[in-house]
Protein backbone atom coordinates (compact mmCIF):
# COMPACT_ATOMS: atom_id res chain seq x y z
CA UNK A 1 0.00 0.00 0.00
CA UNK A 2 1.33 3.43 -0.72
CA UNK A 3 2.21 5.81 2.37
CA UNK A 4 -0.19 8.45 2.85
CA UNK A 5 0.60 11.61 2.57
CA UNK A 6 0.02 14.25 5.08
CA UNK A 7 -3.02 16.41 4.56
CA UNK A 8 -2.08 20.05 3.42
CA UNK A 9 -3.27 22.85 5.49
CA UNK A 10 -3.24 26.29 4.36
CA UNK A 11 -1.08 28.61 5.71
CA UNK A 12 -1.65 30.39 8.98
CA UNK A 13 -3.19 33.82 8.06
CA UNK A 14 -1.54 36.78 8.27
CA UNK A 15 -3.48 40.15 9.93
CA UNK A 16 -4.68 42.71 7.64
CA UNK A 17 -3.68 46.07 7.47
CA UNK A 18 -7.03 46.77 7.80
CA UNK A 19 -7.30 45.03 11.32
CA UNK A 20 -4.45 46.89 12.10
CA UNK A 21 -5.89 50.24 10.99
CA UNK A 22 -9.05 49.29 12.54
CA UNK A 23 -6.98 49.09 16.01
CA UNK A 24 -4.97 52.00 15.91
CA UNK A 25 -8.89 54.23 15.78
CA UNK A 26 -9.71 51.81 18.97
CA UNK A 27 -12.45 50.31 17.24
CA UNK A 28 -13.44 47.52 19.57
CA UNK A 29 -15.62 44.65 18.36
CA UNK A 30 -17.90 44.61 21.45
CA UNK A 31 -19.50 47.70 22.67
CA UNK A 32 -18.54 48.55 26.10
CA UNK A 33 -20.86 47.69 28.96
CA UNK A 34 -22.98 51.27 29.96
CA UNK A 35 -21.67 51.48 33.39
CA UNK A 36 -18.13 51.93 32.06
CA UNK A 37 -19.58 54.30 29.29
CA UNK A 38 -20.74 56.08 31.63
CA UNK A 39 -17.52 56.73 33.97
CA UNK A 40 -15.78 57.28 30.90
CA UNK A 41 -18.02 60.31 30.11
CA UNK A 42 -18.21 61.59 33.91
CA UNK A 43 -13.77 61.38 34.12
CA UNK A 44 -13.92 63.52 30.48
CA UNK A 45 -16.02 66.02 31.98
CA UNK A 46 -14.46 66.37 35.24
CA UNK A 47 -10.74 66.29 33.65
CA UNK A 48 -12.32 69.53 31.52
CA UNK A 49 -13.74 71.24 34.18
CA UNK A 50 -10.63 70.86 35.89
CA UNK A 51 -8.81 72.32 33.56
CA UNK A 52 -10.74 75.01 32.82
CA UNK A 53 -10.35 75.71 36.93
CA UNK A 54 -6.63 75.63 36.51
CA UNK A 55 -7.03 78.11 33.89
CA UNK A 56 -9.12 80.46 36.21
CA UNK A 57 -6.64 80.27 38.74
CA UNK A 58 -3.41 80.90 36.47
CA UNK A 59 -5.32 83.83 35.29
CA UNK A 60 -5.95 85.20 38.54
CA UNK A 61 -3.00 84.99 39.80
CA UNK A 62 -1.67 86.87 36.78
CA UNK A 63 -3.97 89.77 37.51
CA UNK A 64 -2.68 89.87 40.88
CA UNK A 65 1.03 89.53 40.52
CA UNK A 66 3.53 92.37 40.54
CA UNK A 67 4.62 91.77 37.37
CA UNK A 68 1.09 91.64 35.27
CA UNK A 69 1.62 95.52 35.23
CA UNK A 70 4.31 95.38 32.18
CA UNK A 71 5.66 92.30 31.35
CA UNK A 72 2.87 89.65 31.53
CA UNK A 73 1.98 88.76 27.44
CA UNK A 74 -0.98 87.03 26.65
CA UNK A 75 -2.69 86.23 23.23
CA UNK A 76 -3.84 83.66 20.77
CA UNK A 77 -2.07 81.17 18.89
CA UNK A 78 -3.34 78.66 15.74
CA UNK A 79 -1.31 76.79 13.05
CA UNK A 80 -1.03 73.17 11.47
CA UNK A 81 -0.38 69.96 13.58
CA UNK A 82 1.11 66.87 11.23
CA UNK A 83 0.04 64.03 13.60
CA UNK A 84 1.07 61.06 13.54
CA UNK A 85 1.12 57.75 15.80
CA UNK A 86 4.12 55.13 16.83
CA UNK A 87 3.62 51.39 17.11
CA UNK A 88 4.92 48.84 18.93
CA UNK A 89 5.25 46.25 16.81
CA UNK A 90 5.91 49.02 14.62
CA UNK A 91 4.36 49.41 10.95
CA UNK A 92 4.49 52.04 8.16
CA UNK A 93 1.73 54.86 8.65
CA UNK A 94 0.47 58.24 7.06
CA UNK A 95 0.01 61.56 8.85
CA UNK A 96 -3.32 63.87 9.45
CA UNK A 97 -3.42 67.00 8.93
CA UNK A 98 -4.57 68.88 11.82
CA UNK A 99 -5.30 72.58 13.70
CA UNK A 100 -4.14 73.75 16.44
CA UNK A 101 -5.71 76.53 18.08
CA UNK A 102 -5.84 78.32 21.50
CA UNK A 103 -4.23 80.76 23.66
CA UNK A 104 -0.95 82.11 25.32
CA UNK A 105 -0.17 83.28 28.85
CA UNK A 106 3.26 84.45 29.98
CA UNK A 107 4.93 85.22 32.65
CA UNK A 108 8.31 85.87 32.93
CA UNK A 109 10.49 84.47 35.92
CA UNK A 110 13.76 87.19 34.90
CA UNK A 111 15.20 88.71 31.81
CA UNK A 112 16.20 85.39 30.19
CA UNK A 113 13.19 82.47 31.62
CA UNK A 114 9.24 82.39 31.72
CA UNK A 115 6.19 80.21 32.47
CA UNK A 116 4.29 79.56 29.73
CA UNK A 117 0.21 78.44 29.64
CA UNK A 118 -1.20 77.66 26.26
CA UNK A 119 -4.65 76.25 26.89
CA UNK A 120 -5.50 74.59 23.09
CA UNK A 121 -7.52 72.50 20.69
CA UNK A 122 -5.58 70.07 19.16
CA UNK A 123 -6.91 67.47 16.07
CA UNK A 124 -4.50 64.41 16.09
CA UNK A 125 -4.54 61.02 14.60
CA UNK A 126 -3.16 58.83 12.01
CA UNK A 127 -3.65 57.65 8.03
CA UNK A 128 -3.49 53.85 7.50
CA UNK A 129 -3.84 51.94 4.01
CA UNK A 130 -6.23 49.16 4.41
CA UNK A 131 -7.50 46.25 3.24
CA UNK A 132 -9.63 46.31 -0.07
CA UNK A 133 -8.62 49.47 -1.14
CA UNK A 134 -9.97 51.67 2.11
CA UNK A 135 -8.15 54.56 3.45
CA UNK A 136 -8.51 54.07 6.80
CA UNK A 137 -8.18 57.65 9.21
CA UNK A 138 -8.08 57.81 13.15
CA UNK A 139 -9.28 61.17 14.64
CA UNK A 140 -8.71 62.33 17.75
CA UNK A 141 -9.45 66.08 19.00
CA UNK A 142 -7.88 67.16 22.15
CA UNK A 143 -8.34 69.90 24.86
CA UNK A 144 -4.46 70.26 25.81
CA UNK A 145 -3.36 72.42 28.87
CA UNK A 146 0.62 72.65 27.92
CA UNK A 147 2.72 74.35 30.98
CA UNK A 148 5.93 75.38 29.30
CA UNK A 149 9.40 76.97 30.24
CA UNK A 150 10.39 79.65 28.15
CA UNK A 151 14.27 80.99 27.53
CA UNK A 152 14.12 83.46 25.09
CA UNK A 153 16.88 85.94 24.37
CA UNK A 154 16.59 89.43 22.36
CA UNK A 155 18.15 92.01 19.99
CA UNK A 156 15.05 94.00 19.69
CA UNK A 157 12.98 94.07 18.07
CA UNK A 158 13.81 90.60 16.85
CA UNK A 159 13.77 87.46 19.98
CA UNK A 160 14.26 83.56 19.55
CA UNK A 161 13.14 81.38 22.19
CA UNK A 162 13.04 77.88 22.97
CA UNK A 163 10.31 76.01 25.23
CA UNK A 164 9.98 72.37 27.00
CA UNK A 165 7.01 71.19 29.05
CA UNK A 166 4.74 68.88 29.62
CA UNK A 167 1.68 68.55 27.78
CA UNK A 168 -1.49 66.90 29.32
CA UNK A 169 -4.63 66.22 26.86
CA UNK A 170 -8.04 65.47 27.44
CA UNK A 171 -9.99 63.32 24.79
CA UNK A 172 -12.96 65.30 23.07
CA UNK A 173 -13.70 62.34 20.20
CA UNK A 174 -12.65 59.77 18.88
CA UNK A 175 -13.41 58.42 15.20
CA UNK A 176 -12.35 55.89 12.60
CA UNK A 177 -13.10 56.71 9.39
CA UNK A 178 -12.90 54.22 6.52
CA UNK A 179 -12.84 55.87 2.65
CA UNK A 180 -13.62 53.68 0.03
CA UNK A 181 -13.56 54.07 -3.91
CA UNK A 182 -17.70 55.12 -3.49
CA UNK A 183 -18.17 55.25 -0.10
CA UNK A 184 -17.38 56.56 3.76
CA UNK A 185 -18.01 54.71 6.94
CA UNK A 186 -17.49 56.66 10.18
CA UNK A 187 -17.58 54.54 13.46
CA UNK A 188 -17.54 56.60 16.84
CA UNK A 189 -14.11 55.10 19.25
CA UNK A 190 -14.50 57.48 22.08
CA UNK A 191 -15.19 54.96 24.36
CA UNK A 192 -12.11 52.82 23.11
CA UNK A 193 -9.55 55.73 23.55
CA UNK A 194 -7.58 56.84 26.55
CA UNK A 195 -9.28 60.04 28.12
CA UNK A 196 -5.67 61.21 28.94
CA UNK A 197 -2.71 61.71 26.52
CA UNK A 198 -0.06 63.11 27.76
CA UNK A 199 3.19 64.35 25.93
CA UNK A 200 6.48 66.16 26.07
CA UNK A 201 6.77 69.16 23.99
CA UNK A 202 10.11 70.67 23.07
CA UNK A 203 10.31 73.76 19.71
CA UNK A 204 11.99 76.73 19.11
CA UNK A 205 10.55 79.70 17.41
CA UNK A 206 11.68 83.79 16.40
CA UNK A 207 9.54 86.61 17.22
CA UNK A 208 9.38 90.37 16.43
CA UNK A 209 7.97 93.11 18.47
CA UNK A 210 5.72 95.31 16.57
CA UNK A 211 5.18 97.94 19.47
CA UNK A 212 5.91 97.88 22.78
CA UNK A 213 2.99 96.28 24.02
CA UNK A 214 2.47 94.08 20.68
CA UNK A 215 4.26 91.10 19.56
CA UNK A 216 4.31 88.16 16.35
CA UNK A 217 5.92 85.01 17.08
CA UNK A 218 6.15 81.86 15.21
CA UNK A 219 7.46 78.16 16.54
CA UNK A 220 7.86 74.74 15.59
CA UNK A 221 7.48 72.26 17.70
CA UNK A 222 7.63 68.32 18.63
CA UNK A 223 5.33 66.64 20.77
CA UNK A 224 6.38 63.06 21.80
CA UNK A 225 3.11 60.92 23.34
CA UNK A 226 3.83 58.85 26.81
CA UNK A 227 0.55 57.56 27.10
CA UNK A 228 -0.58 54.38 25.37
CA UNK A 229 -3.76 55.90 24.10
CA UNK A 230 -5.37 52.70 23.40
CA UNK A 231 -7.56 50.80 25.63
CA UNK A 232 -7.81 47.53 24.96
CA UNK A 233 -7.29 44.81 27.34
CA UNK A 234 -4.77 41.78 26.73
CA UNK A 235 -2.93 43.36 24.13
CA UNK A 236 0.58 43.59 23.94
CA UNK A 237 0.92 46.40 21.23
CA UNK A 238 0.99 49.93 21.93
CA UNK A 239 0.52 52.76 20.05
CA UNK A 240 1.60 56.68 21.20
CA UNK A 241 0.96 60.19 19.72
CA UNK A 242 3.99 61.57 17.86
CA UNK A 243 3.08 65.40 16.71
CA UNK A 244 5.21 67.94 14.39
CA UNK A 245 3.29 71.34 14.99
CA UNK A 246 3.97 74.78 13.14
CA UNK A 247 2.28 77.62 15.32
CA UNK A 248 1.68 81.40 14.80
CA UNK A 249 1.16 83.78 17.00
CA UNK A 250 -0.23 87.45 18.33
CA UNK A 251 0.98 88.17 21.65
CA UNK A 252 0.10 91.55 24.05
CA UNK A 253 1.04 92.93 27.20
CA UNK A 254 -0.77 93.31 30.01
CA UNK A 255 -0.85 97.45 31.12
CA UNK A 256 1.32 99.88 30.05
Amino acid sequence: MPALSPPCLPPPQQPQPDSIAQRSAMVAAMPDKESQGGRKIFRRWLLVRCGLVGLLLVGAWIAQSQVAQSQVMVGVRGGINIANQEFTPPFFTGVRHGLVVGGHIQAPLDSTFSVVFQPQYAQKGVVIEGAAGALVTAKFNYLEFPLMLNASYRVRPLMVFAVAGINPGVLLSAASVKQYADSTVTIEAGAQTSTIDIAVDVGVGVGYQITNGATITGDIRYCFGLTDITVERGSSSTNSSRDLRIVAGALFRLGK
